[in-house]
């Protein structure tokens, strides 16, 4: 009997153990002006109708951002959209919420573990 109930605790200490997050965050420094570009070369390649642009600012408390330097008129409210770290790594997801004053509004979710976007912070647009 008390084999069984030390087996049970360390099996149960080694699931616990193996599911827990190591606690380290995912997403590196925001995208440069050269990042944007290079970003946008690539996906004129592939996909002309992919749009990239980048964070310009942030209501964090509200988890809405503003992204700039992309022709506003190719977004409608509802389009889904990528933010990407300077490194490629998608740390959130986010949905357009309106087009204003030449920017584009959108309600963000951050991936588990990602930091929280940041101005210049890379976002995609892939087509519909």
């Amino acid at each position: 009997m008390r084999l069984k109930i030390i087996v049970t605790a360390m099996f149960s200490a080694l699931v616990v153990g193996g599911c827990t997050k190591t606690g380290s965050t995912i997403g590196g420094a925001p995208g440069t002006a050269e990042d944007l570009e290079r970003l946008r070369a690539v996906y004129a390649e592939r996909d002309g109708n992919v749009v990239v642009g980048s964070v310009i600012g942030l209501l964090p408390e509200e988890n809405l951002l503003a992204i700039g330097n992309v022709p506003v008129d190719r977004f409608f409210t509802g389009d889904n959209v990528s933010i990407l770290d300077g490194n490629e790594t998608t740390i959130a997801f986010a949905r357009v919420v309106r087009r204003a004053d030449g920017t584009v509004h959108a309600s963000y979710t951050s991936q588990a573990n990602a930091r929280p976007p940041v101005e210049g912070d890379l976002v995609v647009r892939f087509p519909r």
